[in-house]
């Protein structure tokens, strides 16, 4: 578990490491089979909100926040202001520098065509001499 801050909720708490979801997990999926009276259903949704607290010693307002405050959700940190990056931002950057990668690549190949196709200088003055 380890101090960072959440871009959706605005604040910095601990998130969850996979073993520690994996304690939670069973209590967030719910099966909506059984009949359950409303009672029964507000304490199956505070459960894993309880377990987080114990956890992390920070309650959350929703079963559903539990999903997004986990590590392996996020990958890297930002250059400039040091927080998690999103596992899609990451994604989209590396897309990114791929494409960026793929156009150096392009130029320099291209700079070398030019330079194939160019003339040499000793056949650059050979025209000159047969033009004039």
């Amino acid at each position: 578990m380890e101090q960072h801050f959440c871009r959706r909720c605005k604040i910095t708490l601990p998130l969850l490491h996979d073993t520690e979801f994996e304690i939670i997990s069973p209590f967030l999926s719910t099966s909506s089979r059984s009949p359950l009276s409303d009672a029964q259903r507000r304490l199956q949704a505070q459960m894993p909100l309880d377990i987080f607290e114990k956890i992390t010693g920070v309650r959350l307002h929703t079963p559903a926040d539990i999903n997004h405050h986990r590590l392996s959700h996020f990958s890297g940190e930002c250059g400039r202001c040091r927080r998690l990056l999103p596992l899609s931002a990451t994604v989209r950057r590396l897309k990114k520098l791929n494409q960026q990668k793929k156009l150096k690549k392009f130029r320099q190949l291209t700079q070398l065509r030019a330079i194939r196709e160019m003339p040499s200088p000793q056949y650059a003055l050979q025209c000159r001499v047969y033009a004039s």
